[in-house]
């Protein structure tokens, strides 16, 4: 039987984050990632999302791509338009190479050409 953790109080979480190294937290976020894969086998369209944004910040990028495609396939079925864009659109913009001119830099998410 799988235990499930959590924090009583969304602070305790903050604090807790914050303290990590970035270098920590993207370890714990991979590995999450992987033990929620491991645990939802061929059902890991249940949590899609979820696995994406563990990857993504676990840098495990393919990975991520991979969910966040799946979860803007769900999305779409489910008929909700603007979480299937917000998924797919995160995805594309990760498989993108990074913008090289400073006006593009200055802009966030920008899509280079």
């Amino acid at each position: 039987m799988a235990a499930r953790y959590g924090f009583i109080h969304a602070l305790y979480q903050e604090v807790f984050y914050a303290r990590l190294t970035p270098g920590r937290r993207s370890g714990l976020h991979l590995r999450i990632g992987e033990r929620a894969e491991g645990a939802y086998g061929a059902r890991t369209e249940e949590i899609a999302a979820e696995l994406a944004m563990h990857f993504e910040r676990g840098r495990d990028t393919q990975r991520a791509v991979q969910y966040l495609q799946l979860a803007g396939q769900g999305a779409v079925q489910r008929s909700a338009n603007v979480e299937a864009i917000t998924h797919l659109t995160r995805g594309i913009a990760l498989v993108q190479p990074p913008c090289r001119t400073a006006r593009n830099a200055a802009r966030k998410n920008s899509v280079c050409r």
